[in-house]
């Protein structure tokens, strides 16, 4: 391996002893390097584009992809400090690929049933009932006064 993997093991070690991220951000740079051959400084944005590519045909999660982008980022950082004219072929704007918002989804009516089954207080009743059928959130109900209900007819 690249002499220059395990100082950045060494520093990570240093950095965050005891911390899990040092495990796998070794394992993403050497999974990096094995799989594209080159030393560090011979490493371009296209070689980035091409192991994103790479990964995503394998059916890598996006987040796995981001975490291995993150640890050759981080690699690139480690290394500038010593080298200030290496540049980080891992560009932000061009490869971290974002994430898509899961929707919430519906809660099933036994579970609903359950919840209802133990709040005895109307007033609790009242809110969770607020929050289940407008989708309004814990912060939303803690704001609402009374000058926000309205009682008249439209």
């Amino acid at each position: 391996m690249h002499p220059e993997v395990d100082r950045f093991h060494k520093w990570l070690l240093r950095k965050r002893p005891r911390s899990a991220t040092v495990r796998h951000y070794t394992h993403d740079v050497q999974l990096f390097f094995r799989w594209l051959d080159k030393a560090p400084k011979d490493v371009t944005v296209l070689d980035v584009d091409a192991f994103i590519e790479h990964c995503q045909g394998r059916g890598h999660r996006i987040a796995t992809v981001n975490r291995r982008l993150a640890a050759v980022r981080g690699l690139y950082r480690f290394l500038a400090l010593d080298e200030p004219t290496l540049p980080n072929p891992v560009v932000v704007e061009r490869h971290f690929i974002p994430h898509g918002q899961r929707l919430p989804r519906d809660a099933r009516d036994s579970d609903v049933q359950k919840l209802f089954d133990v709040v005895d207080d109307v007033r609790d009743r009242a809110i969770f009932l607020l929050m289940l059928r407008c989708g309004l959130r814990v912060g939303e109900i803690c704001a609402l006064t009374l000058t926000d209900i309205y009682l008249e007819p439209t």
